[in-house]
């Protein structure tokens, strides 16, 4: 259905969508009038700041979640140091965007549109933002909480997602719980002939 041959792609009537941003950005166009926190049109100052996250997840954030836990955990890739190095330093980034927009009217550095105060990734609102930055941090989580636990705007802000959107938790979860089984138990991928991965041979282990 899509190029990338990846998923998630969306199929609506006929009108194919891969990526899940893009996926995501057209479904809150087309659907989500009735939640006008969730994507606004009213303000392209806040819309400037949802647009910001997305790229930076897309960009970096999930680049590096991928790098260092992703690939290795299916493919023959080391996990390396470097790669680690790279993962915390995004970390580090997000956590200083949350860090920004605690504070009222800060002037630099990205803070949330209007100098809005709140607990989500842009602002005092759950945006179309959130959600795949959730599922790129509680991927991490879920594979080695430990090398999230130092950034404590981001726990702050994982936590009060759980909290708040108990509904959505419940739904990410399941996938969580089977992303930290498939980490602690490889799956055997020698089968498969990917067009750009190496396919690691027998087992391997989580770690290698």
């Amino acid at each position: 259905m899509y190029p990338q041959g990846e998923i998630p792609v969306l199929d609506d009537d006929g009108l194919i969508i891969g990526e899940s941003v893009a996926i995501i950005q057209y479904l809150a166009e087309k659907y989500g009038q009735n939640s006008p926190t969730f994507y606004p049109t009213s303000s392209p100052a806040q819309r400037s700041v949802i647009h910001h996250r997305l790229s930076f997840h897309l960009s970096m954030f999930q680049r590096r979640v991928y790098d260092y836990m992703i690939l290795p955990m299916d493919y023959d890739y080391p996990r390396t140091e470097e790669n680690r190095i790279k993962l915390t330093h995004a970390l580090a980034i997000f956590d200083e965007f949350l860090k920004r927009q605690q504070t009222p009217n800060h002037s630099s550095g990205n803070s949330a549109a209007g100098g809005r105060r709140g607990l989500y990734v842009a602002g005092e609102h759950f945006t179309i933002a959130d959600p795949p930055l959730i599922m790129a941090t509680c991927a991490l989580v879920a594979m080695d909480k430990e090398i999230v636990e130092p950034f404590r705007n981001i726990v702050k802000w994982l936590e009060n997602f759980q909290v708040e959107h108990q509904d959505l938790w419940t739904i990410a979860k399941e996938g969580l719980d089977g992303l930290s089984y498939y980490y602690k138990n490889p799956r055997d991928m020698s089968h498969l002939k990917h067009p750009i991965h190496p396919v690691r041979k027998g087992d391997g282990g989580a770690g290698n």
